[in-house]
């Protein structure tokens, strides 16, 4: 396989765990001050490594033809 399809798996198993971490396990906290205590640096991360890993796999496809 080519290095560009190793990295679009790397990425796309990053992406999907940061999701998944936070959608599923990643909860919302509210504080005694009544706001809300939300991790959402993981949706950026998650957004950025989707759009790296598709770069990735366009590279892998264009270097096979």
């Amino acid at each position: 396989m080519n290095r560009f399809l190793w990295a679009f798996i790397a990425f796309a198993i990053f992406a999907a765990v940061c999701f998944l971490a936070f959608f599923m396990f990643v909860g919302t906290d509210i504080t005694h001050q009544d706001t809300s205590n939300e991790r959402f640096y993981l949706v950026p991360m998650g957004y950025l490594s989707s759009f790296v890993s598709g770069i990735c796999l366009l590279a892998g496809f264009a270097t096979k033809v």
